[in-house]
């Protein structure tokens, strides 16, 4: 089965997909190693009741290792023809890092009860899980769903405004939210270096990876300090993406990452 961005994401065929995987007993693609999917494992991750998170359901059905040499437990995805769905029709359909539960409950207590704002929301997938949890969300992105070429929706999963990086100076009583800024594009630098405030929370590659450019890495080595990281993230196989809430170094500490 191909995906591509041109197909809508049909959750159900790619769960039904997994399930016709593992029944088939799960270790023909990958002969070798140990997979296993999140679900029902030490490694799972519950959406309380109430909440929709769609992305994570199928995450949790993925064929999963946790191979040492990446951060504890990645799905795979690079085999779309033989597994029914792949991480490129998942990441535009939902977002480019994947928000776990634990991840979105680490964010409300790194918040403690502080608002976000978020430019660049894509999909706006990472502003409704926050909102979901009570968190007050303000989100920008530029592009509308139809000529955003990182995402493919018809409609965004949360309310999004039309404004550029530079929305992020409006608002310095919020937290600034990030995630997977374009690989070597100037937006993110230019959303830090218009935020007033004093708290970041980062999700994506570092310096040298698939996320923003040397500017934005420069600033957050000069101008801020590493406070808290998410201990319950999921990256895919190969990525090294990371959830970390970042201070103002002129700020005083707080207690991010508890």
């Amino acid at each position: 089965m191909s995906e591509t961005l041109t197909e809508p994401f049909d959750l159900d065929r790619a769960l039904n997909a997994l399930s016709s995987y593992w029944a088939r007993g799960g270790n023909e693609i990958y002969p070798g190693r140990r997979l296993f999917r999140i679900a029902g494992t030490e490694h799972d991750q519950l959406v309380p009741a109430g909440v929709e998170n769609p992305y994570w359901e199928l995450i949790r059905q993925m064929p999963s290792t946790d191979e040492r040499r990446w951060q504890g437990v990645t799905p795979y995805g690079y085999d779309e023809y033989e597994l029914g769905v792949g991480r490129i029709a998942a990441v535009t359909a939902y977002s480019w890092s994947i928000p776990s539960p634990g991840d979105i409950a680490w964010i409300t207590n790194a918040l403690d009860g502080r608002g976000v704002v978020e430019v660049g929301a894509g999909s706006g997938y990472w502003a409704w899980q926050m909102a979901q949890a009570g968190v007050d969300v303000v989100a920008y992105e530029p592009n509308e769903a139809a000529d955003n070429t990182f995402v493919h929706v018809a409609e965004p999963y949360h309310p999004l405004l039309r404004d550029d990086a530079s929305a992020a100076g409006r608002h310095p009583d919020r937290a600034l939210f990030l995630s997977w800024p374009n690989y070597s594009h100037p937006w993110a630098a230019q959303a830090l270096s218009s935020y007033q405030g004093d708290l970041l929370i980062y999700v994506g590659e570092g310096w040298g990876g698939c996320c923003g450019d040397d500017d934005f890495f420069e600033l957050l080595n000069t101008e801020w300090v590493e406070v808290g990281e998410s201990p319950h993230h999921r990256t895919w196989w190969g990525i090294n993406c990371r959830l970390i809430a970042y201070r103002r170094k002129s700020a005083p500490q707080g207690g991010e990452g508890r």
